[in-house]
């Protein structure tokens, strides 16, 4: 399970250096053989999606350098890259090209790639790629497949250029095979061809004009963009079914929002409302747009339509000298995150990510692998335990990102990330945490985790809920009374929530709530009780006066994939005693009580006095499995009164493994006295006796 190349700190992938000076330079991790064009992964799991008439088209290629192909006729890597520059061959790697002519519409950013930007003497070409977040070099030499015509069969350039065919086979090499790198996403392609994080919408995620601004602004941006077709898209309205295309430009003009589209096939071109042959045009609606019919594979369409037909959209953020760095990490176990810390000392503008092992480069070691649910957050350290929430996100993606709104001030971050790995019995998890920032003294250091508190989870989500929430209350009527937050939909952080506020300054309360859920989260808090009923979970926490109680359920996976539901909420307050100061005075000094057993030796409930100032304080402890109902009263009371309980009625239920107690205040110096009777019950036992014990006591105090 162990993959050696996650580990390997090369700039070189698979350690290859280039070699320039070698005459007719032949590539020796990537041959001019059969296997190299049609070579599949034993299982067949990356490529299943592939059918004999996929395989049939790359069968019968032989392999030629450009000076064979263009006969003898001077060539270029290229002499000016432009978007339709770019042509599809036989090959399904729409995907791939759809990214590769995005970045064309930006140049420089596919120049910088290239380490040699002119026709190499002896063959040898290397180019940067991004692998799994870490830069590497990946080297290759000229030789492409084409027809026995010595015709491109593959991708190519319309002119007498070859750095399409020299991108193509890179990224054949990074895959073991130009056959490996059918179907895809253009997000992956984008991750690889740039350091520049790519951000995946998913359209149903946003209402409609969200959508649309966030598309338009990246395209105001010059971020590059593209998309991909679902089911519907069919022949006859001009598209194809699971194809990736590139998204050139957004326009909202005389009431219409359109989006510039261009196929990767160079031609093809969607016939519907704003196709070229449409009758909406009008010519100043074209001047605006800079419309032109062309069979050239770009074309037009409104917003309604594409998000009829187009599901997702990938924008590469790219910003001109911004830094990337990364750390690797690894993950031993599924219940920790991992985590790293980092100090600006000024204004940042960043991008942080989350890599995880990817689909394509891994599943060829691990059959049926795909990208694992993964959460990532980040947070400011406050100090003291204490964190301010930033921004979170999750997916079942290979990279997630926090694409941050806001600059970030100066101070200490710390970013939190956790996959749910299937393979820790075997091995460790590699994560890679990159920054994109235009700060280039962030530098991300390791986390000394004994400073991090069990609760930072709790701290984090309490403020996030500041942020984010607002407590309503359960009863409107009822002042000073319980309010909530109900958060079990998609918050972006792995986590659905519920929170419990208890506004009255003196009494605690129990909260009872039914939960169902399916096996896609799982409860992670620890501070209340749970009892089955069916198909319904009982949860029962305690909320002390002015306080609140959160419970955490973690998710498992795709937050669409998770089913949960809460109802019949309820709340009893006389079922907990009141919680005071008192009571944590009780606490923190259960070491000094001097216990006396109630209810018979047999029985592990106590009973004992503490001091506190001018107060005596009478401890009942319950420390049994069984729920008492305790009746008890007090009399002949001299120089002291009874301030808690302060009513008539000292009848209350005494929970298995919890306490009680009376405070007695002095009213001067000098002693005090009292007789203190009870009588209990068994709850849980039913017991029907009810037996009376006396007890009386003379103190002291000062």
């Amino acid at each position: 399970m162990k993959d050696p190349s996650l580990h390997d700190p090369s700039p070189y992938f698979k350690r290859q250096v280039p070699d320039y000076n070698t005459p007719n330079y032949e590539d020796p991790e990537f041959p001019p053989s059969e296997e190299s064009i049609s070579f599949l992964d034993k299982k067949n799991t990356i490529t299943k999606g592939i059918d004999s008439t996929d395989i049939n088209s790359l069968k019968g290629l032989i392999w030629c350098r450009p000076s064979e192909i263009f006969g003898g006729k001077k060539y270029q890597v290229f002499e000016k890259i432009l978007v339709d520059d770019i042509r599809q061959g036989v090959l399904g790697n729409c995907y791939f090209l759809s990214a590769l002519a995005s970045m064309a519409e930006f140049p420089d950013s596919l120049e910088k790639l290239f380490l040699n930007k002119t026709v190499s003497e002896n063959g040898c070409y290397s180019f940067y790629f991004y692998i799994q977040g870490a830069k590497k070099i990946v080297t290759i030499d000229d030789r492409f497949p084409v027809f026995k015509s010595k015709q491109w069969a593959l991708a190519h350039s319309k002119t007498n250029e070859i750095w399409v065919q020299l991108f193509e086979k890179a990224w054949a090499k990074v895959n073991n095979s130009y056959t490996m790198t059918i179907s895809g996403f253009p997000s992956e392609a984008l991750s690889a061809l740039t350091s520049a994080p790519v951000i995946t919408y998913f359209h149903k995620k946003f209402p409609e004009q969200a959508l649309w601004e966030i598309l338009k602004k990246c395209d105001d941006e010059n971020f590059i963009m593209c998309t991909n077709t679902n089911s519907l898209a069919n022949k006859s309205v001009g598209l194809v079914e699971s194809h990736a295309y590139s998204i050139i430009s957004c326009y909202e003009v005389e009431n219409y929002k359109l989006l510039k589209i261009r196929n990767p096939w160079g031609n093809f071109e969607w016939n519907g409302d704003f196709g070229d042959k449409s009758e909406l045009w009008t010519e100043s609606l074209k001047a605006k747009v800079k419309f032109s019919i062309a069979d050239d594979g770009i074309f037009y369409m409104t917003f309604n339509d594409f998000l009829k037909y187009f599901p997702v959209s990938f924008v590469c953020k790219f910003f001109e000298g911004f830094i990337y760095k990364y750390k690797r990490l690894v993950q031993f176990d599924e219940e920790t995150m991992v985590g790293c810390r980092f100090t600006i000392t000024k204004k940042t503008k960043a991008i942080f990510g989350l890599h995880q092992k990817q689909k394509r480069f891994y599943r060829e070691k691990v059959e049926g692998y795909n990208p694992c649910y993964a959460k990532f957050f980040l947070v400011k350290d406050l100090g003291d335990n204490d964190y301010e929430y930033i921004h979170s996100n999750e997916a079942n993606t290979d990279k997630v990102y926090l694409d941050l709104k806001e600059e970030l001030d100066e101070g200490n971050y710390l970013l939190f990330g956790k996959l749910k790995w299937p393979y820790f019995e075997t091995n460790g998890c590699s994560i890679i945490f990159s920054s994109y920032s235009n700060n280039d003294d962030l530098e991300f250091t390791n986390l000394d985790k004994s400073k991090i508190k069990d609760d930072y989870l709790i701290k984090i989500f309490e403020s996030f809920i500041k942020k984010n929430c607002e407590y309503k209350a359960l009863n409107p009527n009822i002042k000073n009374g319980i309010s909530y937050i109900n958060s079990l939909k998609d918050t972006d952080t792995g986590f659905f929530f519920l929170s419990f506020k208890n506004e009255n300054r003196s009494k605690s309360c129990e909260v009872t709530f039914n939960i169902a859920m399916n096996d896609k989260q799982e409860l992670l808090s620890k501070n209340l009780t749970v009892k089955k009923e069916g198909l319904l979970e009982i949860y029962t926490v305690i909320v002390a006066p002015e306080s609140t109680e959160l419970i955490l359920f973690e998710q498992l996976d795709n937050v669409w994939l998770c089913q949960i539901a809460c109802s019949s909420v309820s709340v009893n307050w006389d079922s907990v005693a009141f919680f005071d100061e008192d009571r944590r005075y009780i606490l923190e000094n259960k070491d000094r009580l001097l216990r006396e057993r109630l209810f018979g030796l047999d029985t592990k409930c106590f009973y004992s006095e503490l001091k506190r100032d001018n107060t005596l304080l009478l401890v009942i402890q319950n420390e049994t499995d069984d729920d008492y109902l305790i009746k008890s009263y007090f009399r002949d009371l001299e120089n002291c009164t009874l301030d808690y309980p302060n009513q008539s009625n000292l009848t209350f239920k005494l929970n298995s493994n919890s306490f009680d107690y009376y405070k007695l205040s002095q009213q001067s110096k000098g002693e005090i006295n009292f007789e203190f009777k009870y009588s209990y019950k068994n709850l849980t036992c039913k017991e029907k006796r009810e037996n009376m014990t006396t007890s009386s006591s003379s103190k002291r105090l000062y």
